[in-house]
This record gives structure tokens, C-alpha cells and sequence, in this order.
């Protein structure tokens, strides 16, 4: 079968294998480069990305996944992390994304440099791909694939691996669209369809609704719209529909159990604070042009609050320099098609990452009230600078071309207001006070000084940002010398864009030593499990006030010798790894408690009994919770408030304090047999908690639907646990009178139970535990992690892939027997 030698067209009418032509090989390599410059630190030397969620989250669930399946248990639930929690159903995870099942045989931190690199290349390559889709040349759509994975929202995603990948998909599934949109058939339908699932498994619904609004400003510029009710456009209507419709079923594996944990979680009541976390300052819009990054330098408290919540930002870098949006500009000297539906775009997503700031979030979530189950509204500056890179790969072309004199005017005045722009905010954020330029300095710092601290990166990243806008006034003003003065014109603004945004961001994804990972904190072998008792690590980031109450500080973790005013710095984070700040202990098998949910998927009643640990604090009716949750052992930093436990070890560690281990005195087994029952729920059973007539010994609280029955004098019972893995527990009771069996787990109404193999319901016990009801007698008892979400999911996803499976294959052999 003959292939062009420019065969590399990502669809074509006949299904068949092509090889790609010379000029990608040769974009492909030029992304390559750019990429391994960025990574280099990790693909050359050995270094392991480790930035905030990476070494607090994802490490962690990466060793649950490995362990369960090892085991031979389904990849459903992680017992290690608050009570255990649901491991398939939160998207974080990635169990059904593909390259996640490398971790059988890669360790993690190969697997995630690997993973960054790949991801990069592949959001690079799509990118240009999706640009020659639209007509812009080789080129043009070079500069744009180059300019979006150098630039820093992408680049920014670097420690947010589920945002990563979704949005590495992007510009796959925009080629898709297109097809659909020109071809309009079932089999390009089926392609978007399974290219969008493909993404949807990679774990962001924030980048799916991204992509859903790029496929709408896409679709939105083919259609006709003088014709509303032509046969083209009711056909694109309904190959959309069969698309969505095939990756939402293909898909369902995933979603369908996400949203069923969802649907029983706070992320359905998130209020304005939680939402709008993370909101993009107006301010903060200075460094979309200025690649100066505001969390590093010292600001006031209340400059840092407003700016970036107090710590560091969600997006490391928003910058994407005034060559990526002079070259946008210059895109829409032809005002016509997907240009302005890009550009309104791009407007849009900058608009509604203000977030709280501005009124366009809330407008955006009148119109489609399911958005606000997602969080931080800086994410949609990911958009922005997608549309912005393609628009400026469109804007090289525009740049080259000298037919209209008028055009080469245009970026001139554009350039000089960008210019007067930027200058003006840097004058508006600082004032003279008493003969120094201090507008955000926190003077109290040792040795800090307002010149060199604050004044000279803001002068130097400014005069860098001037600079080259100077150099692309200059290019434009010598467009109009000629075609090879056009040409050499835009290569220079081109080669300008993407070597100062891989410049400014080759150290931005910070890296460590291999050992960050690998090095096994001393705490750990003196922490003893074997009875499966569960540890509490105090956090003291995650409960507001708890750091001023017992460290003195608002700053809770500070390594001694090492000061951390500002930034996110892998010494720092190593030290949260030697104290196994929560989740972080579930990497070395040890079970948690009383967590803190960052995401906010815990159920409600898990948040409402964690809840009554933080109110019980300083009390002893914080020992008697500790021991309700089978908390066997305690780690702090502090010993106020601990007095009722016995302090069994002291260690040195990273921070300022040493590593307090206490032993909790008679905690609760893991499972045990109780014979008394209190009717209650709710509120009333946190009440009964906090009561001191409860005895959790001889009792247990159950829901309303149960009948309460005083403890008898002379029951007896015993259990043992046989069997402990990840999706299954299997243990050996014995009772005198009927009685239940408490297992100190979270519970999910996912979880089967039978008892001497007869099915047997699985009671949710002390507000968030489990229990079942046992007979006299001796039984055996088996937890098995089933949920009926799971099951339909993949049920459907199966059926999905089957029928299109059947239908790619009976659209190829007929084509294969033409050729």
C-alpha cells in the first residue's frame, strides 16, 4: 500500500497505517529538545520530582495500587489512608488510566520523570498536529506546540499529575472535533468519542469541562450559522451527540464510581471559600508578561493572602511572555473562524480564573450550576494558554506575510500599550515610604534588605520583560522591508517566545535527590502495627489554629538550620516525609487515622467524627476518641494536651521539635464483638461520643433503624482477624448471645458482608465504622469491597469498547479489501 511521504494526517476517510512525514520528524525532534532542556535535571541526573501533592498524595496511593494488586485483590480500595477510602473511585488515582499499570514494573519515581516527559511530548505533538488541522503551516504550528509546553500554566502542572494528563489530551481531542465537524460520519464520531475517554480516565474533570468548552468554540466555527437548520449541521449535531455519548460510556468505569463517592462527600456542599481557593489576584495578572514569581519574594501577610492564599500558588508560573500574546494578537488580523472563537475563548478562561476576584466565576457557575464540585479557579489559565499558543502558531504565519501594509501598524500600537501597561502596574503596586521602596517587604525578617530582596528581582524581571517587547517593537517595524525581512521577522519573534519561556522555566518544576523517596524515615521502625492498630500524626497545617496553639507560630514546619521564608523547598518537604505528615504514611504501610480529606471525598460522616477529634483536643475526651478509632499510637511535635498518653519514644527530627511518639492507653482492637446497641445517628451519635456514659467496650452505635439493647453482664465474645488485604477481611468470631461484630474501618456501602457464607448487611457503627449482626456461636465473617457503582461501570465501559471494537473492524476490512 503506497503512503505519501507527507502521509502524517492524525485522520484520513480510510482507516489505514502511515508513517510520518519528514517536516514532523523534524517537530517532533525540535519538541524533544525542548522538553529534555526543561527536564533535564531529572532525565540526566538522576534528580525525582517531588513538588507539594507528589510526595504528599501521589507516592503513597501509587504503593496502595501496587500492593493490592500484588496481593490479588481489585484495585478498589486503599485501607491505609483515614480508616481506609475508596482507591478506584477517586480519580486521582488513575487505576484505569493505561501507563498507571507501568507501576508493576517501574519504581515510582522513573515511572513519574518518565510519565512528565512523555506527557509534554505528547501535549507538544497534539498541539501541532492540531494546528496543521487548521491551517496553519508547518512553522506556524510548530510555534505553537513549542510555545504551550514551554509556557507556564502547562508547565505549572508539573506536580498535579491528573490535570497533567488530562491536559496533554487536549489538543487530540480538538483534532477529533474537527473531523467530526468536516467528515461527519460515525467512525470520526467513535474517535473523539474514545480519544475524549482516553482523557476523562486521566483523572480532571476541571480539564474535561476545558476540553468540552473547546470542542463547543470549535464546532461553534464550522457551523452554519445563517442555516441553523441545515442537514450539515444537524449532522454534526448528531455525531457530537454519538461521540459524548461513546465517552461517557467507554468511560464509565471511572465516573461512574467518582461520582457515586461524590454524590456522599462534602465536594457537594463546597462553600465560596473552598470553591474559590486559589482565585487568580487581579494583580497577579502582571505576570502573565513578567516572568517574576510572587510567592518567592518576601510579601507582607496580608499581600500574601490576597495574593496566593497564604502559601504557595496553585500555578507556579502564569507566565507566557509578550511574544506568545503579540503573536496571538497578530492572529486576529484575519477576523474570521476558529480565531475568534479561540480568542473569545482565551478571554473567557482568564476571565473566570478571577475567580472570587471578579464576577465571571459565579456567572459561570449560574449558567452550569454541576461546576461547583471543582475547586481553584487559577486552573482555567490552562486554557488560556492553549488558545493562546495556537493562536500565536496562527500569528507567525500573519507575521510573514507583507500583501497588506496596513498589518505590519497593527502590533505596533499594541506593543506600546502592553509596555505602558505593564510599567503602570509596577507603579501602582509600589509607593515611596521614608526614602525606600517598600510596598509588600515584611521588614521583621533578620537581615532582610528592600533592595535586594524585593526592589531587584522586581526591576530586573521587569527590565526583562521591556526589553523584549523593545525587541519585538523592532522586529514588527521591520516586517515591511520585504518578504525575507518578514520571514527573518517572525523567526526571530518565534525563537525569542519559546527561548524565554524554556529559559525562565528550566528550574520551575523543582527536583531532589533520588533518596527524597527512597530514604525510609527512622519514625516508621518504631512505629508497631502488628496488632493493626492504627497511627494519628498531628497536622498541623490542616487545622486552622492548631500550629499557634501548641508550636507558638503561624508557620508550623521549620527546619532547624533552615530558613524557609518563602517558595516550596525539597528540604522542607523531606522533612514532612521524616514526620509522615498525613497521607504520607500509607507509603510505608502504616495505617491512618483521623485525616484531614484535602479533597474533599471523605464521607460526611467520616468528616463529622474527625471533627469531634479536633473539638476534643487539650481534653480527655480526646484519649477516649483516639481509642474509639483503634488509635494505638500518636505522633506530634508538641506534648501539651498529651499528658493521658504515655510518651514512648522521642526522636530527633528535621524540624525545630523533635518527633514525640505516644502510646494511647487500651485502644480498641482493630475488631471485636459487642453485645449492646444504642439506636442513633447523626448528630445524636456524635453527642453520644462525646458523652462520657458511652462505653464503646460493651457497645455500639448504630442507625436509628436498629434496636437498642442494654449490654448483659455475662456476654462474652471474641474475634480474629484471618485475613487482611485491601479489598477483603475475613475474620473469626465467637459469641455467647446474639451480639455484632465492630471492625474499626471506614465504612462505604460498597462493602459486602457475609457470615458462614450467608449475606448478612453491613451496618455503618459508631457514626463511621462498620459492624454486622452475629447469632451465638462461632462464625467466620467476610468483608469483601464489591460496590454496585463498579460493577455497572464496568459492565457498561466493556459493552462500549466491545461495540466499537466490532465496528472499527467491520469499517476496516471492506476498506482493506478496496486497497
Amino acid at each position: 500500500m503506497a503512503t505519501s511521504p507527507h502521509a502524517d494526517s492524525f485522520l484520513t476517510r480510510d482507516i489505514r497505517i502511515s508513517l510520518p512525514g519528514r517536516e514532523t520528524v523534524w517537530a517532533a525532534l525540535g519538541l524533544l529538545a525542548i522538553v529534555a532542556f526543561l527536564l533535564r535535571n531529572a532525565l540526566f541526573a538522576g534528580q525525582v520530582f517531588y513538588e507539594r501533592d507528589l510526595h504528599l498524595q501521589w507516592f503513597g496511593q501509587v504503593e496502595s495500587f501496587v500492593r493490592s494488586v500484588t496481593a490479588g485483590s481489585w484495585p478498589l480500595w486503599d485501607p491505609f489512608v483515614s480508616f481506609g477510602q475508596p482507591l478506584l473511585a477517586n480519580a486521582n488515582n488513575q487505576i484505569l488510566y493505561p501507563p498507571t499499570w507501568l507501576h508493576l514494573l517501574i519504581r515510582p519515581w522513573t515511572y513519574y520523570t518518565l510519565f512528565f516527559f512523555g506527557h509534554l511530548m505528547l501535549a507538544g505533538l497534539g498541539l501541532y498536529r492540531l494546528a496543521l488541522r487548521l491551517g496553519v503551516s508547518r512553522g506556524g504550528a510548530f510555534v505553537a506546540g513549542a510555545l504551550w509546553i514551554a509556557s507556564g500554566p502547562l508547565l505549572s502542572l508539573g506536580n498535579a499529575w491528573n490535570h497533567l494528563a488530562a491536559a496533554a489530551w487536549m489538543p487530540w481531542v480538538a483534532i477529533a472535533v474537527i473531523a467530526v465537524a468536516e467528515e461527519r460520519n460515525a467512525r470520526t464520531a467513535l474517535i473523539w468519542g474514545g480519544t475524549w475517554a482516553v482523557q476523562i480516565l486521566a483523572g480532571s474533570p476541571d480539564v474535561f469541562v476545558m476540553t468540552g468548552c473547546l470542542a463547543l468554540a470549535l464546532l461553534a466555527s464550522r457551523i452554519a450559522w445563517g442555516r441553523l437548520a441545515s442537514g450539515p449541521n444537524a449532522r454534526i449535531l448528531a455525531w457530537t451527540v454519538l461521540a459524548a455519548a461513546f465517552a461517557l460510556a467507554v468511560s464509565a468505569a471511572q465516573w461512574i464510581p467518582s461520582a457515586d463517592v461524590v454524590s456522599r462527600s462534602d465536594r457537594m456542599s463546597l462553600d465560596v471559600m473552598e470553591r474559590t481557593y486559589w482565585s487568580i489576584h487581579p494583580a497577579s495578572l502582571f505576570q502573565l508578561v513578567v516572568p517574576l514569581w510572587w510567592y518567592e519574594l518576601p510579601l507582607k501577610p496580608e499581600w500574601r493572602s490576597a495574593l496566593f492564599e497564604s502559601r504557595e500558588p496553585f500555578l507556579f508560573s502564569m507566565y507566557v511572555g509578550f511574544p506568545t500574546l503579540v503573536l496571538a494578537a497578530a492572529a486576529l488580523t484575519t477576523r474570521r473562524g476558529w480565531r475568534l472563537a479561540l480568542f473569545a475563548l482565551l478571554l473567557a478562561s482568564t476571565l473566570v480564573a478571577l475567580g472570587r476576584h471578579a464576577p465571571f466565576y459565579d456567572l459561570a457557575l449560574l449558567l452550569v450550576p454541576p461546576l461547583r464540585i471543582l475547586r481553584f479557579p487559577a486552573k482555567a489559565l490552562v486554557l488560556a494558554g492553549f488558545c493562546g499558543a495556537l493562536l500565536a502558531g496562527q500569528g507567525f504565519d500573519e507575521w510573514m506575510r507583507c500583501d497588506d501594509a496596513r498589518r505590519r501598524w497593527r502590533a505596533i500600537p499594541l506593543l506600546l500599550a502592553a509596555a505602558a501597561a505593564l510599567t503602570g502596574i509596577v507603579a501602582s503596586l509600589t509607593r515611596w515610604n521614608t526614602g525606600v521602596w517598600d510596598p509588600f517587604l515584611v521588614t521583621t525578617l533578620p537581615g532582610s534588605s528592600p533592595l535586594t530582596d524585593l526592589l531587584w528581582p522586581v526591576f530586573r524581571k521587569t527590565m526583562w520583560a521591556l526589553l523584549l517587547a523593545l525587541g519585538l517593537l523592532l522586529a514588527a517595524l521591520a516586517r515591511h522591508k520585504g518578504r525575507s525581512a518578514a520571514l527573518g521577522s517572525a523567526v526571530l519573534v518565534a525563537f525569542a517566545g519559546v527561548g524565554d519561556l524554556a529559559w525562565n522555566h528550566r528550574n520551575l518544576n523543582k527536583t531532589a535527590p533520588r533518596t527524597f523517596f527512597s530514604l525510609k524515615p527512622e519514625v516508621v521502625d518504631s512505629i508497631d502495627q502488628r496488632d493493626l492498630g492504627r497511627l494519628f500524626v498531628y497536622d498541623y497545617s490542616m487545622t486552622e489554629g492548631r500550629s499557634k496553639r501548641y508550636l507558638k507560630r503561624d508557620v508550623p514546619y521549620v527546619v532547624a538550620g533552615f530558613r524557609r521564608d518563602t517558595g516550596y523547598d525539597w528540604a522542607s518537604a523531606f522533612g514532612l516525609r521524616m514526620y509522615l505528615v498525613p497521607p504520607i504514611g500509607a507509603a510505608w504501610r502504616l495505617y491512618g487515622s483521623y485525616e484531614k480529606d484535602a479533597l474533599g471525598l471523605q464521607p460526611n460522616a467520616l468528616v463529622d467524627l474527625n471533627s469531634v477529634l479536633v473539638y476534643a483536643e487539650g481534653k480527655p475526651l480526646a484519649t477516649r476518641v483516639l481509642r474509639l478509632g483503634g488509635v494505638s499510637q500518636v505522633l506530634a511535635l508538641h506534648s501539651e494536651g498529651l499528658e493521658s498518653l504515655t510518651e514512648a519514644k522521642t526522636l530527633p527530627g528535621p524540624f525545630i521539635e523533635p518527633i514525640r511518639l505516644f502510646s494511647v492507653p487500651h485502644p480498641l482492637p482493630r475488631s471485636y464483638v459487642v453485645d449492646g446497641v444504642r439506636s442513633v445517628d447523626g448528630q445524636a451519635a456524635l453527642d453520644a461520643i462525646v458523652n462520657s456514659d458511652f462505653q464503646p467496650e460493651s457497645e455500639v452505635l448504630l442507625p436509628q433503624k436498629a434496636a437498642s439493647r442494654r449490654p448483659r453482664e455475662n456476654f462474652k465474645g471474641s474475634s480474629r482477624i484471618l485475613t487482611m488485604l485491601p479489598d477483603r477481611v475475613l475474620i473469626e468470631a465467637e459469641t455467647s448471645a446474639d451480639a455484632h461484630l465492630v471492625l474499626v474501618d471506614a465504612f462505604d456501602p460498597g462493602w459486602r458482608a457475609t457470615v458462614d457464607g450467608r449475606t448478612s448487611e453491613v451496618l455503618r457503627a459508631n457514626v463511621a465504622f462498620r459492624a454486622v449482626a452475629l447469632p451465638a456461636g462461632k462464625h467466620i465473617v467476610e468483608f469483601l469491597y464489591r460496590p454496585r457503582s463498579v460493577v455497572w461501570g464496568l459492565a457498561i465501559s466493556g459493552a462500549a469498547i466491545l461495540a466499537g471494537a466490532v465496528f472499527v473492524t467491520k469499517a476496516t476490512v471492506p476498506a482493506m479489501n478496496r486497497d
